[in-house]
């Protein structure tokens, strides 16, 4: 008789993007360039399968394939960053998702448009301008998109034909290129107007500007903008560096009366699966049969990227060569690497801790994250469940 207490069974992992029909051409290392060099117009999609954004603009970019699905020279295609490593650095992809217009795979311009099949399909009917938004009716000019916060007044709106003089005029210079539909740029509206206002009332010798990069695409893509928003700071006329600083007003003003390019980026860390631990890394295909081995599993979800993840860690780590007891084990799982895995157990965010009783799932871990909370939840764990006769 089946145990009451065992869970339902996890729904089916969601397809992957190039597994579902449609008129998307997926590229891989081997296809990249023989493809795209057939085609006369080509919009690429770099995306990432656990990306929100890109989930959203997918079925757009889907209906939009289909419309040109016998015109031979135009093509829509989408590349996994996760899978295609090589071709997204070649491309400078930084951010997702990040979409590309090639001319017979040549001469690559960052699409800035809208992301529904109308913009897509307005776009690759006349792909004059990659980075046109070409959208009815006109876009609201910057100054109109920022009314509603208060200060905007204090932030200036260069554009395409003004920017460079612009430049010239203000020897420090703090830019904010965004997108009007991006979340973080939204919500750093507020703090970089007051900002901008409290620079202004302290004769501090500097000021902020915004540039829509949907309208403005000339510049934004001049200057390299794949992500939003993104934040570049001018000296005497030059782009000296991106700024990597909080986005709070105490953080912007500080850095515009003293502004120094942060750190040199340290080397990038080893993968945390090569560092020498009990901690048992498991993958799409040993996560069920290694987990069978043991009486109860907590189980690390995570990310390489996430920063709670990175803290986390190292104390993981400790817990797991501290524990004595062989029946039990800490587990990590790299959800970008095992997406399968990670979609079966309903993976939502960074780092998710679960417990497993041999490899069925019983309870989400949220307890405290220090060494000693994991030890004593692993140590008082319930052992593998009896299955009634």
């Amino acid at each position: 008789m089946k145990d009451p207490k065992e869970p339902p069974p996890p729904p089916p992992p969601e397809a992957k993007w190039e597994e579902v029909e449609s008129d998307v051409l997926h590229l891989s290392d081997d296809t990249y360039k023989s493809v795209l060099k057939k085609k006369k117009h080509a919009l690429v999609m770099f995306y990432a399968p656990w990306c929100g954004h890109c989930k959203k603009a997918k079925p757009e970019f889907m209906a939009a394939a289909a419309r040109f699905k016998d015109d031979g020279k135009v093509a829509f295609s989408a590349v996994d960053c996760t899978v295609h490593t090589t071709i997204c650095t070649t491309n400078e992809v930084t951010g997702y998702p990040t979409l590309k217009y090639f001319n017979y795979g040549k001469n690559p311009q960052n699409y800035m448009g809208g992301r529904e099949e109308a913009d897509f399909v307005n776009f690759m009917n006349d792909p004059q301008n990659p980075g046109a938004a070409p959208s009815q009716p006109p876009p609201e000019a910057p100054e109109e998109q920022w009314k509603e916060i208060t200060g905007y007044r204090n932030i200036h709106f260069p554009t395409t034909s003004s920017f460079d003089s612009f430049l010239k005029e203000h020897n420090s210079v703090l830019v904010m290129f965004y997108a009007p539909w991006c979340g973080h740029c939204k919500a750093m509206k507020p703090a970089y107007a007051e900002a901008a206002s409290l620079l202004k009332d302290q004769n501090v010798d500097g000021v902020l500007a915004a540039v829509d990069a949907t309208i403005d695409s000339q510049i934004a893509g001049q200057y390299k903008v794949q992500g939003y928003p993104t934040i570049k700071y001018f000296k005497n006329g030059v782009e000296s560096f991106e700024y990597s600083g909080g986005r709070k007003v105490t953080d912007l003003v500080s850095f515009m009366k003293n502004p120094q390019a942060a750190a040199p980026t340290p080397p990038p860390e080893p993968e945390w699966s090569s560092v020498k631990s009990a901690v048992k890394h498991l993958s799409d295909s040993d996560f069920k049969s290694q987990l069978s081995k043991y009486k109860a599993s907590l189980v690390m979800f995570y990310a390489p990227w996430c920063g709670h993840c990175k803290s986390s860690k190292p104390i993981f780590q400790s817990a797991a060569d501290s524990l004595k007891d062989k029946n039990k084990a800490f587990v990590a799982v790299d959800c970008t690497k095992s997406r399968e895995t990670c979609n079966e157990e309903k993976i939502e965010g960074f780092p998710t801790f679960k417990l497993y009783i041999g490899n069925n799932f019983l309870s989400e871990y949220e307890g405290g994250r220090s060494e000693k909370d994991f030890l004593n939840f692993i140590k008082n764990s319930p052992e593998a469940a009896k299955t009634e006769l």
